[in-house]
């Protein structure tokens, strides 16, 4: 039922549009690292008007062909020691993290809304 009334409010394809993607963009999170892509936060949002359009385009595009790129599915898996006052060669010190792609983060943000 919530699908059909996506569908009758959006006839035109457009499933995402350029103010809701600008708000997402202001509550990324900002200094954190890169992904494999080397995209970080301050790429977003400091690219412009112009980038917030074409990221719009990308990921309408992505919805209509039900697609995601391959790049928003891969993660790095880093270690991160947990006490830097513990035995740093002890595989029990660390704990991973993975680290995504920004504009997969952004397409994250954008569905949850």
């Amino acid at each position: 039922m919530q699908q059909n009334a996506l569908q009758a409010n959006n006839v035109d394809g457009t499933f995402i549009f350029v103010d809701l993607l600008g708000d997402c963009i202001d509550n990324l999170k900002l200094r954190k690292a890169a992904g494999h892509d080397g995209i970080t936060g301050e790429h977003i949002v400091f690219g412009g008007n112009d980038l917030v359009v074409h990221i719009c385009l990308l990921f309408n595009s992505m919805l209509m062909h039900s697609s995601v790129l391959s790049d928003f599915r891969f993660g790095l898996i880093k270690p991160v020691l947990k006490d830097k006052h513990g035995d740093i060669t002890s595989t029990d010190m660390y704990r991973p993290i993975t680290v995504t792609p920004v504009m997969s983060k952004l397409l994250e943000l954008v569905l949850l809304q």
